[in-house]
């Protein structure tokens, strides 16, 4: 015959176990996890959500304006010579480079200057306390809420704003010093960094479309600067192009005069070369042969003197010149006549209605998942800490013992003798089903004559042995098995106590609570209890009820035989008991029982040689997903 797996055989027996434990954390122990600490968590998520509405409250609000500029690139019709398009184009150099003149100090000083800026307390790094902006933010929210009137609103928020400027230094009329020098900074330098810090330039996609936005406390302001910056750079451009059409005029006209003193130079030189040569062919008479070859080789001699040809072409050089300086000066002069802008806005800023900073939900959402992270991460920590037992994928991977079942907490009911019949009175709950579970399991482990004897013992007081083995008892006998619970606690004696038995039943006999005819507990049929002997020492009860033949000794032989043993660490005196079961069951309350304390236990069953079932969790406090899914999708 094959030998019997009990850890095997137990664990296929364990149908409250999700398919999914041995690879990672199940639904069920996840769902413990948040019950188990949902307050901190809903705490740390509050305190998150109130943190950030009393930054969102403090905040100065900021409000962004922003306006659009257009690179245009076509020459106006009226100055355009050839009536067409001049085809020009700007790579993204370009782009940038104005961008960057956008961004430039230049900028900056001619908007500060028009607008006067260098004055602005904004401008000036003063900003209102935070608890005056909480104060009139609370003022406001409490008058639209209907809390508070308008003029209590207004009232409580005066007084605090005094109270803070009283509490407050006198700093109003002191210089801005600056933090790593400590020397005051200049007003016009401090304004100009302001403007720069507040102000944002970005290229639209790849277009010639440049968008200019500028932070500030009021949306008047802000729209007024944006618009501000747009005019002062595209009158910038329009100086910047006079200017250059200026200094190229002033270069044409000085050409110009040179050319014209150069072109009167040659033109005369011609003329009085003219006037100075007479080239008419006269009628001579027919020279003699020795004469014609004397002129024509004065005739091959070269001459320095220019000759008239040469004075013309000059004059006519000259000429040329003249005329192209002229009209390059007439067209330029016609520009400057009608100047234009290759720079022009497209989108005036507007008043915004609404504030850029800070982001109110973002601010609000951040807050409150900034605090959930931090409950989670608390959570974690304590459960990280948390040494007692909670899962049986913990035991398994602690320990290397299997959990046979886990047992939820019984429901208290007026019916119940200290919940020792919990079965019979509350028959749907899943503490019955758990125990059926269990006593399914201690019976696929019986041995070959059916019979099988099984210790249940604890690492700890407290963790319902008595309850355990009792309604495990009234299990078997509901079976149909022959069932002797025997009450191994001679410290305690619960079994003893509550549940005495008839005057006539002998050693042993069906325990029998007087709770009245009307109760249901009392029409059950109980186990054979064999209740321990008042005054009988540990140690005697370990040499008389210890031996392995004190359970055939009894009659009628039983089939199950369980013993409701101490809690292993309270009774060495106990132990020797130990060898005459088959198996022990380890109970652990579970999220009270340390781990090590089960992991000692454990050791000590090994010790004494009495093979381990499993460890049973009790008083589990988990949601039954079993029985959740039974009650949506019944078996039909």
């Amino acid at each position: 015959m094959l030998e019997r797996n009990p850890n095997y055989i137990a664990s296929e027996l364990r149908h409250d176990r999700p398919a999914s434990a041995e690879e990672g954390i199940g639904r069920a122990e996840f769902v413990d996890f948040a019950r188990r600490h949902f307050l901190p968590i809903a705490a740390c998520m509050a305190l998150g959500f109130v943190a950030a509405g009393l930054y969102v409250a403090s905040e100065e609000p900021l409000f962004t304006a922003q306006t659009q500029i257009l690179i245009d690139l076509k020459t106006p019709a009226l100055l355009d010579s050839q009536s067409r398009e001049v085809e020009t184009s700007l790579d993204t150099a370009e782009v940038e480079s104005q961008m960057t003149v956008l961004r430039s100090e230049m900028i900056a000083n001619m908007v500060i200057d028009e607008l006067g800026l260098t004055g602005d307390p904004e401008f000036q790094g003063e900003e209102p306390p935070r608890l005056e902006v909480l104060a009139s933010t609370l003022a406001k929210a409490g008058t639209e809420l209907g809390v508070l009137d308008e003029k209590t609103a207004e009232t409580w928020r005066d007084d605090i704003i005094e109270g803070v400027r009283e509490d407050a230094p006198a700093a109003a009329g002191d210089a801005a010093v600056d933090p790593e020098s400590g020397e005051p900074v200049d007003e016009r330098r401090l304004a100009l960094a302001l403007f720069q810090s507040r102000l944002g330039v970005s290229r639209v996609s790849v277009s010639y479309v440049i968008q200019i936005t500028f932070n500030s406390r009021d949306p008047e302001k802000a729209a007024r600067i944006a618009n501000a910056t747009a005019e002062a750079y595209v009158r910038e451009q329009l100086l910047s192009k006079l200017n250059a059409m200026e200094q190229g005029n002033a270069w044409l006209e000085g050409r110009l005069n040179e050319l014209r003193h150069k072109l009167n130079t040659a033109t005369q030189a011609a003329q009085s070369f003219r006037a100075r040569h007479d080239y008419s062919i006269p009628e001579t008479p027919e020279e003699p042969p020795a004469a014609a070859e004397e002129a024509a080789g004065a005739a091959d001699v070269p001459s320095d003197d220019p000759t008239l040809e040469e004075l013309e072409a000059t004059a006519d050089t000259y000429r040329k010149l003249y005329g192209s300086v002229l009209e390059s000066y007439t067209s330029s002069m016609q520009h400057k006549s009608y100047p234009y802008s290759l720079v022009r806005v497209i989108t005036p800023a507007s008043p915004p209605f609404d504030k850029s900073h800070p982001k109110t939900k973002i601010v609000i959402l951040f807050g409150g998942l900034a605090g959930l992270l931090l409950g989670v991460g608390l959570a974690f920590g304590r459960q990280t800490l948390d040494g007692t037992v909670r899962s049986g994928r913990q035991l398994r991977t602690a320990l290397g013992v299997d959990c046979i079942v886990e047992v939820p907490r019984p429901r208290s009911s007026g019916k119940d003798v200290r919940g020792l019949a919990t079965v019979a009175v509350d028959r749907g709950s899943g503490f019955a089903e758990a125990i059926g579970r269990l006593k399914t399991a201690i019976r696929v482990n019986a041995k070959a004559d059916g019979s099988i004897s099984i210790g249940v013992a604890s690492s700890q007081r407290g963790e319902d042995k008595s309850v355990t083995a009792s309604n495990l008892g009234l299990v078997c006998v509901a079976s149909g098995y022959r069932t002797l619970v025997v009450d191994g606690n001679p410290l305690r004696g619960t079994l003893s106590k509550f549940l005495p038995r008839p005057a006539d039943a002998g050693e042993t006999g069906p325990a029998k609570p007087d709770l009245g005819p009307s109760s249901p507990v009392s029409r059950l049929h109980w186990y054979d209890l064999l209740p321990r002997r008042f005054g009988e020492s540990a140690i005697d009860w370990a040499r008389t009820s210890g031996l392995k033949s004190s359970w055939k000794d009894l009659q009628p032989p039983y089939e199950v035989v369980i013993v409701d043993l101490p809690a292993i660490e309270d009774s060495i005196d106990v132990l020797p008991a130990l060898p005459a079961l088959d198996f022990i069951v380890i109970l652990a309350e579970w999220g009270s029982t340390p781990l090590d304390a089960v992991g000692r236990s454990v050791r000590v069953a090994d010790a004494m040689g009495v093979p381990l079932l499993g460890v049973v969790l009790t008083k589990v406090q988990r949601p039954d997903w079993s029985r959740w899914r039974m009650r949506r999708h019944p078996i039909r």
